[in-house]
């Protein structure tokens, strides 16, 4: 089965931070389809979706640990679902990318994101699709890990489209397949380093991810 899981940092103090842009993601899915939390299991809220216009059911979830124990939740999640790392959509932020675009992933490092990295140390695999959300990178004078741990600061209607773009691109998996999806969401954009490819690498901030 698949599980769409959008990770952040729980609690009051992280809601609606650039960080915490995969939550914000699944809580939106949550709402369009109509679906309730579960909070029956011990690291992670979990909403079902039944089949419907997106095909076979799936699952949504929001893991109640830290993002970098965010791996945990995950491999909790496998064992209780019988869900492969391959079934999982990771959907997270990421400063290489623009604010404003969405870049589906298939598989691949960390990039630096310490709570993917925390996921392929516990599922033992890159093997993960990841719908990343382009956050964009901080001003000069401002340190990674506070631009991540701030509100956006972006028009709130940018950011409503940003946020509906990643929820989209989660469906369009499902609906059109990986390649399509990619196909969609990727071609408006190049990650923001030398010229690599879609699924080329990126120099990303490796002190920011962790938080």
């Amino acid at each position: 089965m698949r599980c769409i899981v959008g990770l952040g940092n729980p609690g009051k103090r992280y809601e609606n931070t650039r960080h915490n842009s995969g939550f914000m993601v699944v809580e939106r899915l949550a709402g369009r389809l109509g679906v309730s939390w579960d909070s029956s299991l011990r690291y992670a809220l979990v909403a079902a979706v039944p089949a419907g216009a997106w095909g076979e059911g799936f699952l949504l979830a929001r893991p109640l640990l830290f993002m970098n124990e965010s791996g945990k939740a995950l491999a909790s999640l496998s064992l209780d679902r019988l869900i492969h790392p391959w079934e999982f959509i990771v959907v997270h932020d990421d400063m290489d990318i623009p604010f404003g675009f969405v870049r589906i992933k298939r598989n691949g490092s960390s990039g630096g994101h310490r709570g993917v990295e925390s996921i392929i140390s516990c599922l033992g695999t890159e093997e993960f699709l990841r719908v990343k959300v382009g956050i964009g990178r901080p001003p000069k004078n401002v340190e990674p890990r506070d631009y991540v741990l701030s509100p956006f600061e972006e028009n709130p209607c940018a950011v409503e489209e940003l946020l509906d773009k990643a929820a989209d691109a989660c469906l369009d998996v499902l609906t059109l397949g990986v390649d399509l999806a990619m196909n969609r969401h990727n071609c408006r954009i190049a990650p923001r380093d030398s010229g690599a490819s879609e699924e080329g690498n990126e120099e990303p901030f490796k002190n920011a991810g962790g938080i």
